[in-house]
């Protein structure tokens, strides 16, 4: 696990940018817990806060 740091293009029309990266061998049952942990943690603050996740990305900008 590294992160969360700042992406490489930290900020995009006022939002802020961070990353949180996961190595390793992730399957399909293990990234949908992670989604929704992470939107569970989340979903107070929506307005405020939005979440993606990339699997296997091709870079990370």
């Amino acid at each position: 696990m590294l992160g969360p740091c700042p992406c490489i293009i930290s900020k995009i029309k006022e939002m802020f940018r961070w990353q949180i990266i996961l190595k390793g061998e992730i399957n399909h049952e293990f990234a949908s817990y992670i989604k929704n942990f992470v939107y569970d943690c989340v979903k107070n603050d929506y307005n405020d806060i939005r979440v993606s996740m990339d699997i296997n990305p091709i870079n990370l900008l």
